[in-house]
């Protein structure tokens, strides 16, 4: 019985976004995310770029290629206050979108807007394949899947 709640207890905890967060303070354990990324089935193409401007910021740029047009959100990790908060301009808002790092470990870095319509929570994870998955999604889970592959062609011998 001590064993079961003993394992509860470290579940609860290590799902937890506040536990989750806790260590996630700065942008240096997100260098695995910096690159640039690829994906594309019939119907459209997609690219992530991140770069590190400062100790503080990371800058990306999201563009999406399709039979119904070219679209470019500008795309921001940076060092705030307490936490590190994504932050999206897409087209649709006025203002860039803030999420904020609610969790994060090794290859892994988890962001959330309860208060944003869609989406509200966005997940990035480097595979052991190298490639990128990104988990857009409501606090519902309902949402959809990228997997991005490097761009090996903008590496220098």
């Amino acid at each position: 019985m001590r064993l079961l709640l003993a394992s509860c207890l470290l579940s609860c905890m290590l799902f937890t976004p506040g536990v989750l967060g806790k260590d996630c303070k700065s942008l240096g354990q997100l260098q695995w995310l910096l690159g640039d990324w690829h994906t594309q089935n019939d119907h459209r193409r997609v690219s992530e770029r991140w770069q590190q401007v400062s100790g503080l910021t990371f800058e990306g740029t999201g563009e999406t290629f399709s039979d119904k047009g070219h679209s470019v959100e500008y795309l921001y990790l940076t060092l705030m206050g307490d936490g590190v908060f994504y932050l999206a301009k897409v087209a649709e808002n006025p203002m860039p979108v803030p999420f904020r790092m609610t969790g994060c470990s090794g290859a892994f870095a988890q962001f959330e807007n309860p208060g944003h319509d869609f989406p509200q929570r966005i997940a990035y994870r480097l595979l052991s394949s190298g490639q990128l998955s990104v988990r857009v999604e409501d606090l519902n889970g309902q949402g959809f899947d990228l997997t991005f592959d490097p761009d090996r062609s903008k590496e220098v011998d």
